[in-house]
Parts: C-alpha cells; sequence; structure tokens
C-alpha cells in the first residue's frame, strides 16, 4: 500500500420505502435554467408535464425528405448512472455525447437535478448575482465612476459562469457541439422512493434533423395542453380502472416522436430495485398487480426481489395494452433499465396476458467492477441483463428482426480506446500484494506520468470555479482535497482487480447502451 500512498501524495503535491406522491415539481429549476442558459440551448419550454430544451429545434433542423434518405430511425436506451450527482463528478460529459451521438433519440434514465451542496451553492450564487445586479443598476442610476461600474460588471459575469448545470445540460450542451439539431424531451417531476437519496428525471435526447416530436393522443386527452409530447401515464381509477400510481417507485415517462413516415410512442421506464420491507405495502403492491395475497402465489420467477419489479411491469404492459385499444396509435416501444433479466421465466406470462409482445436484449448491460469472478473466470466487466425493449414487431414491424436490437459495449469496441486514451494508467502486469494478498497491476512511470496529468487537467478546470460566502466570491473547492478525490476514484481503483473496471463506471457509466434501428419508409397504423 506504500505504493498508493505515494502516488497520492506525488499527484497533490504536483496538482494540490415507495413514493406516496408524485413528486415535486421543477417548473421553477427550468426557469432558472431557462434565465442562466440565455437561449445557448435554443429555446426552452417549461411546463408540468415535460421540460423542452431546444424545442424549435425540428422547427429548424427537420424535414421529411431529409429523414427519409437516411432510410431508418435508430433508437436506444441508456442508463447514464446518477448524470449531474456528486457521486458523479468526474463525468465525462464529452465522452458521452460521442456515445449518444451514434443514435436518433435515447430513452435516458438517472438523470437527476442539481441537489445537495451544489444546489445550496446555486441558491448563494444566485442570491447574490441578484444583489450585485441592483448594485449596478444603482451604480449606472446615479452615475458612479465607470471604473466603479466595471468592477461590479466583471463579478456579475464571473458568476453567471459559476452556476452548476445539470447533467442533462451538460450532456446536451456537448451534444450540440456535434449536431446543434439535438433537443431534450425531459420529464417535469423528480420521482423516487421515500427512501431515496437522489431522485430521479427520465427523458429522450433526440436528434431533430431526423426526429421530431408530435402529439401524444393519450397526453392530449387527459393533460389538457397543447404541445402535448410527453406526460407521464396516470394510474388512477379515471384512467386505469383503479389507483396505483403511489405504488410505482418511478412512474415511466411517455414521449411521441415521428421520424420520415413511422411515428411512434416511447415508454421510458427505470423499474424498482428494492422491494420495499413494509408488509402492509408488500401486500398492496401484490394485491393490485397480481390478485394474490403473497408472492409465492404469483408464478415461476417471481420471487421475494422481483415480485415489485414485475408489479410494476404488470402495471406497465396493462396501460400499453388499454392504450392501444383507445388510440390510434399502435406503435408502442417499452424501453429502459427494467432490473430483469430477459430468461426470467415470468416473462412467458406476462406475454400470454398481452400477445405479440416479446423482449429484445438477452446479453449482459450492467456493469461489474471486478476483473474475475470467485472462481477466477473473466467478468469481462458486466453482470446483469437488465436494459431491454419491450414491443409486438408484428405491430410495429418496422423494428422486426432477431438481431436488430444491440448492446453497445464500450468496455470491448471500438469507443474503450477514447476512453482508455484519456484515462487508462495500470499496466497488463498483474502481481499480488506481499502484504494484503491482493490481485494488482502494476503502475510503470508512463502511467504515472499520465495520472499526474489527469489530475491536474481536473485540478485545473476547478481552480476556475467560485462560490459565494458570507457574501464573498472565493475558490468553490479546496484543490488538495479534489486531486486526493480524482486519484481515489479515477486511478487507485485501476490497480486493484476488485475494482478493474470502476473507471468506466465513474466517466460513464454503471450501465452499457442498448439500442436497435427501426425503417422509417412506412407507418402501419
Amino acid at each position: 500500500m506504500l505504493l498508493l500512498k505515494g502516488l497520492r501524495a506525488t499527484l497533490v503535491m504536483f496538482t494540490f420505502a415507495f413514493i406516496a406522491n408524485a413528486g415535486e415539481l421543477e417548473i421553477e429549476q427550468c426557469q432558472e435554467l431557462r434565465g442562466f442558459l440565455n437561449s445557448k440551448l435554443g429555446d426552452i419550454d417549461c411546463l408540468d408535464q415535460y421540460h423542452h430544451f431546444n424545442s424549435s429545434g425540428s422547427r429548424n433542423f427537420y424535414t421529411t425528405q431529409n429523414s427519409l434518405t437516411k432510410r431508418q430511425v435508430r433508437i436506444s436506451t441508456f442508463n447514464v448512472y446518477q448524470a449531474g450527482s456528486t457521486r458523479t463528478e468526474f463525468k465525462d460529459y464529452e465522452l458521452m455525447a460521442k456515445m449518444i451521438n451514434h443514435w436518433d433519440v435515447i430513452g435516458t434514465t438517472e438523470l437527476v437535478n442539481v441537489i445537495g451542496i451544489d444546489k445550496r451553492h446555486n441558491e448563494a450564487v444566485t442570491n447574490h448575482y441578484k444583489k450585485l445586479l441592483q448594485h449596478y443598476r444603482e451604480l449606472v442610476k446615479t452615475k458612479a465612476p465607470k471604473k466603479e461600474q466595471s468592477k461590479v460588471l466583471s463579478k456579475i459575469s464571473l458568476l453567471k459562469k459559476q452556476y452548476e448545470l445539470p447533467g442533462y445540460v451538460k450532456i446536451l450542451t456537448e451534444l450540440q457541439k456535434l449536431d446543434p439539431s439535438w433537443s431534450l424531451l425531459l420529464s417535469g417531476n423528480t420521482e423516487g422512493t421515500k427512501t431515496a437519496t437522489i431522485r430521479e428525471l427520465s427523458g429522450y435526447f433526440y436528434r431533430s434533423s431526423s426526429v421530431k416530436p408530435v402529439i401524444n393522443e393519450y397526453c392530449k386527452k387527459y393533460y389538457k395542453f397543447s404541445k402535448a409530447y410527453g406526460c407521464y401515464p396516470k394510474f388512477n381509477k379515471e384512467t386505469y380502472g383503479h389507483d396505483v400510481a403511489d405504488l410505482f417507485a418511478r412512474r415511466p415517462f411517455i414521449g411521441s416522436f415521428k421520424s420520415g413516415n413511422f411515428d411512434f410512442t416511447l415508454v421510458t421506464t427505470h423499474v424498482v430495485f428494492n422491494a420495499p420491507s413494509d408488509e402492509n405495502l408488500r401486500k398492496r403492491i401484490i394485491k393490485a398487480a397480481f390478485g394474490v395475497d403473497h408472492y409465492t402465489e404469483i408464478g415461476e420467477g417471481v420471487t421475494s426481489r422481483t415480485y415489485a419489479r414485475f408489479a410494476e411491469m404488470t402495471h406497465i404492459l396493462n396501460f400499453m395494452r388499454n392504450y392501444k385499444m383507445s388510440f390510434k396509435e399502435n406503435d408502442l416501444i417499452l424501453l429502459g433499465d427494467f432490473n430483469l433479466e430477459a430468461k426470467n421465466p415470468y416473462w412467458k406470462a406476462l406475454f400470454d396476458e398481452n400477445p405479440g409482445m416479446e423482449i429484445k436484449i438477452e446479453g449482459a448491460t450492467s456493469l461489474s467492477q471486478s476483473k474475475t469472478l470467485s472462481d477466477g473466470s473473466s467478468t469481462h466487466g458486466t453482470s446483469n441483463n437488465y436494459d431491454h425493449f419491450v414491443l409486438d414487431t408484428k405491430i410495429t414491424s418496422q423494428c422486426a428482426g432477431k438481431k436488430n436490437a444491440k448492446i453497445f459495449n464500450f468496455l470491448e469496441n471500438s469507443f474503450r480506446k477514447l476512453i482508455d486514451k484519456k484515462y487508462l494508467v495500470r499496466t497488463d502486469n498483474a502481481y499480488v500484494h506481499p502484504d494484503t494478498g491482493l490481485d494488482m497491476f502494476y503502475l510503470d512511470q508512463k502511467g504515472k506520468n499520465k495520472a499526474l496529468k489527469i489530475t491536474e487537467k481536473i485540478v485545473k478546470r476547478l481552480k476556475s470555479k467560485y462560490t459565494v460566502r458570507r457574501g464573498e466570491i472565493v475558490p468553490r473547492f479546496d484543490l488538495e482535497k479534489k486531486a486526493e478525490d480524482v486519484v481515489r476514484k479515477l486511478i487507485e481503483p485501476q490497480l486493484f482487480e476488485r475494482s478493474y473496471y470502476r473507471y468506466f463506471q465513474e466517466t460513464i457509466s454503471d450501465h452499457l447502451p442498448v439500442f436497435m434501428n427501426c425503417s422509417n419508409q412506412q407507418d402501419d397504423d
């Protein structure tokens, strides 16, 4: 361990339960963002059901003819692992955007708003910004010396740059550098269980030169607003037959789009992972979804770990079946992080109730940090098979084909070279540490130099960050501590067999994106 302690010192020296309500509305956050962004990402619509970034993108970039010449629309789903959270402070948004840029519309989960210490920072910045702005106006009104006015203006300019942007805005900013037509249809509420430390958003990044949002019949009927491109299913007695909205950890988010001649509705979900411990809630969930009293009565494949997941999936598939019977649009595609394996036998029972439906993606899509399993076999960096598409390919024939849905494995494909070029520091030479007995990898001088450059670059960026404390603009970060964080999260884990793949999670995500290509030449409904 002396090697690691020495490395850390060198680098630092050189650089220094379920929801009871639908979730809190985020309109004020959206409006505040709109003010700070000042049209940098295009027009922003802030509505109850969704927020629309670069909302005029389709009007500016989309034509049916251009989308038809591409002959297909590329649909993906990607759990981006708490993009914007302080837990993922070293996420590489530039690389994420380069990956997302492979597709045309991406159902995205685990987007988060600015929370915690970042939220408090934003509040301090915003309050001081308003005070400085008022002070500047008074200086102009009283014709104070230009030098004094200029000094206040400089502070205003500096503060405006300090506003911490949510991860979804950072992704969109990088996407628009690659293609200015990129837009985002973002869910209007943050949602999560009562005990969740982070409440999530979901949404659709879409390339508006290839795809445009269209009115969703369900959203227009039940929410009655003009630009009804997306919304949450209500899951209440009026629309669903009985009230189950409070039994979802995170409700799915609907978005409707058109590419060429193909219009379709996406239903993005991040299904609950942990089942509730409260016995009464457990009974309510099971009774509402399956009509029985205990998970052992449901069917093969349903366990104490999976019953709540399949309960949410049951309600979503019921909603989709009812939707198809009530509205013209029949091309519904369910996508997202299901926290369920495709091989689970209970899918058969679900699809018996929903004829024609099938699940896509059977390979592992969650990341494993360890290089090997307990038996010594390789993990190849992946574990669970949780990310999927579910659709009826007889109805949505544009997306048919057994091999049409695929995993974008950034641990093995050419994209890994881009990640490793920026972040890989270890060698392939392994050894057993003499004191701890841990399997480890050597760090040569070339790797040490690269580790230094990675740390220096990140700390240099953080050096330009300021916050407000006691009415004064001061450096935001302790640079020495941040240098230690870089080493602890990005560098040191690479040297251990047990955290061999962790740097992929820190910089990109703990999930692999999945995708499928659909013809946009015709529409069947």
